[in-house]
C-alpha cells in the first residue's frame, strides 16, 4: 500500500505517461530496476510518495524476517507474526493518512468516514495538525519528518512489543529475530542529513 508507483521499462503506463505528461518523466533508465525516475504533477503527491519510500526502506529489512519466519510457522509463533505484519501494515495505512491530512487532500467528512472505518492512533491528530502548520507556512521537509518522526517510534513500539513475545519461537527462529531485530534497531528512518522531501 505505501509502495510508490514504478514506472517501469516497457510497461503500458510508461507508454501512457510519454504521450500524455512527457515532462514528468525522465529519459534516463535505473538499470538495476528497469525503471524510470518520474515526478508528479500535483507536487503533494510527490512529497507523500518520497516519504513512503523512506518507510519502505526503513521497515523492510525487519518486516522481511517476520514474513520469512511466518511462512515456516504455525500455531502460535504464527499468530505472534501475522499479528506484528498486520500492525505494520495499518502503521502504513496511518501513515498515508496522516500525510493526507497534513497537506489538506482531505475534507473533513473523508477524515470522519476514515476514523469510522479505522480509528485512528492516540496522538495521531496531534501530529497531523502539527504537521499541517508547518506546511501551511512552507515548511515542506519539516513537515514530512516530524511524521516520519513520529511512525518510527510507532513501528518501534511495535516491533518492541513483538520481541517482548518473541519466547514463543523456536530457538532457531528467536535467534534469526534477535539478529534482525538487533540489526534493525540501528536504523533510523529519520537522518536529517540524508532526507531530502522537496
Amino acid at each position: 500500500m505505501v509502495s510508490p508507483l514504478e514506472v517501469l521499462s516497457k510497461s503500458k503506463y510508461l507508454f501512457d505517461l510519454r504521450q500524455q505528461a512527457p515532462q514528468l518523466i525522465s529519459n534516463q533508465i535505473d538499470m538495476s530496476f528497469a525503471r524510470y525516475h518520474t515526478d508528479y504533477a500535483i507536487l503533494e503527491l510527490g512529497n507523500i510518495c518520497r516519504a513512503c519510500q523512506y518507510w519502505v526502506n526503513y521497515c523492510f529489512p525487519i518486516v522481511y524476517a517476520l514474513k520469512g519466519l511466518q511462512k515456516v510457522s504455525r500455531g502460535a509463533e504464527k499468530k505472534l507474526l501475522q499479528e506484528t505484519i498486520s500492525a505494520h501494515r495499518y502503521l502504513g495505512y496511518m501513515l498515508i493518512r496522516s500525510l493526507a491530512q497534513a497537506f489538506s487532500l482531505v475534507d473533513d467528512k473523508t477524515v470522519r468516514d476514515w476514523e469510522q472505518a479505522h480509528a485512528s492512533i492516540e496522538g495521531h491528530q496531534e501530529i497531523c495538525a502539527h504537521a499541517r502548520d508547518l506546511v501551511e507556512v512552507g515548511d515542506i521537509d519539516k513537515a514530512i519528518i516530524s511524521i516520519l518522526m513520529w511512525y518510527e517510534e510507532q513501528m518501534r513500539h511495535l516491533m518492541e512489543t513483538n520481541n517482548k513475545h518473541a519466547t514463543v519461537l523456536s530457538p532457531s527462529k528467536q535467534q534469526v529475530w534477535n539478529t534482525a531485530y538487533n540489526a534493525w534497531l540501528s536504523s533510523s528512518l529519520v537522518n536529517t542529513q540524508a532526507l531530502r522531501m522537496t
